[in-house]
C-alpha cells in the first residue's frame, strides 16, 4: 500500500485551526466538557503527533489559534436513516457550513492563512450527519464570499459513558485533521493504493481503516484515542511519539539518514527536524 496524490493535488501544510463548539451537549455538567474536549486537542498538538506528515510535501504541526461558540442548537429530531434506534439528532452540510460562515464574518481570518475550521459537534440525542449517515466526522470545503474555506466535523453523543468519549473524541479529531491536511478537497489528495477496504475504494485516505491507540498525554487526567495515518516511509499505520530524523527529511534508507546525522551532527539535526514542525 502506498500514499500518492496526481500532480497539481493541494494539502494544507501548515494549519491553523480554529475549534468551534455547537450543539447541546457541551454543559457545564457534562464530562467531558468543552474544556476537556479543548484539551484533549491541544494535547494532542503539542506532541509530535503529525511529525511524520513533513514525508508528505513538508506538512508540519497544525495549531489551534481560535476557540468559539456555535449555535447550541443544530439539526432536528428525525427518524434514524440508519434503522439503529428510533431517533437521532439529524444534522445536515449545509446547517454547518451555515453556521461557520456566522463564525468567519464575525471574527475574519487573515487572507492567505491556511485556516482549518473544525466544528466539534456535541448533541444530548445521538448526531448523526445527514449526507455521511455512517460516519463520526467527515472534511470537506466550503464556498462564503467568494473564498474557499475548509473544514472539518467531530460529532461527540453526550449521552455515551465517559470512557468512551476520552477514548473517541480526540481519535475522530485527529483522523479528520490528517485527511483535511492530505486530502483537503476529498479527492486530489494524498490517497492510498490500493484501498485498504476493497469493497469501498472511495475510503482509501490516510486514516481510513487505521486502527486507533489509546495512550495518555501529558497534563491529561485519562487516556485518549489517537487514530493512525499510513507512512509510506515506514510502510505502516502510525502514531509518532517522537521525531524522525527519517521522516522529516523524506529519506527512504536509514543509511541515508545515517550519512546526514553523520555530516551535521546530531542535535542540529533534531534541531532542524524540530524546527520544521513548529
Amino acid at each position: 500500500m502506498k500514499a500518492s496524490k496526481p500532480d497539481g493535488g493541494r494539502v494544507i501544510t501548515r494549519a491553523r485551526i480554529v475549534l468551534v463548539f455547537m450543539g447541546d451537549g457541551w454543559t457545564d455538567a457534562g464530562l467531558p466538557s468543552r474544556s476537556d474536549a479543548e484539551a484533549m486537542f491541544r494535547a494532542t498538538l503539542a506532541t509530535p503527533y503529525m511529525s511524520y506528515l513533513a514525508q508528505y510535501q513538508g506538512i508540519c504541526k497544525a495549531e489551534i489559534v481560535a476557540v468559539s461558540n456555535g449555535p447550541t442548537s443544530i439539526g432536528k429530531i428525525a427518524p434514524d436513516p440508519r434503522q439503529y434506534i428510533p431517533t437521532v439528532q439529524l444534522i445536515s452540510d449545509k446547517e454547518i457550513t451555515d453556521a461557520l460562515g456566522v463564525n468567519i464574518d464575525a471574527a475574519p481570518r487573515p487572507e492567505g492563512e491556511q485556516t482549518l475550521y473544525m466544528a466539534i459537534i456535541s448533541s444530548q440525542t445521538q448526531p448523526v450527519l445527514s449526507e455521511h449517515t455512517d460516519a463520526g466526522g467527515f472534511h470537506y470545503f466550503f464556498a462564503h464570499n467568494g473564498r474557499n474555506y475548509d473544514f472539518g466535523v467531530v460529532l461527540n453523543f453526550s449521552g455515551n459513558t465517559v470512557e468512551n468519549i476520552w477514548g473517541d473524541l480526540a481519535s475522530v479529531f485527529t483522523h479528520e485533521l490528517v485527511e483535511a491536511c492530505t486530502d483537503p478537497d476529498g479527492a486530489s489528495g494524498y490517497r492510498l493504493t490500493p484501498p485498504p477496504n476493497a469493497k469501498n475504494p472511495g475510503e482509501n485516505e490516510l486514516c481510513d481503516f487505521a486502527p486507533k491507540v489509546q495512550l495518555r498525554l501529558p497534563g491529561l487526567s485519562r487516556d485518549v484515542g489517537l487514530e493512525s495515518y499510513w507512512s509510506n516511509l515506514h510502510d505502516q499505520w502510525v502514531v509518532p511519539t517522537g521525531y524522525s530524523v527519517r521522516a522529516a527529511l523524506g529519506q527512504q534508507t536509514p543509511q541515508a539518514v545515517y550519512d546526514v546525522w553523520s555530516a551535521l551532527g546530531a542535535v542540529r539535526v533534531r534541531a532542524a527536524v524540530r524546527a520544521r514542525c513548529t
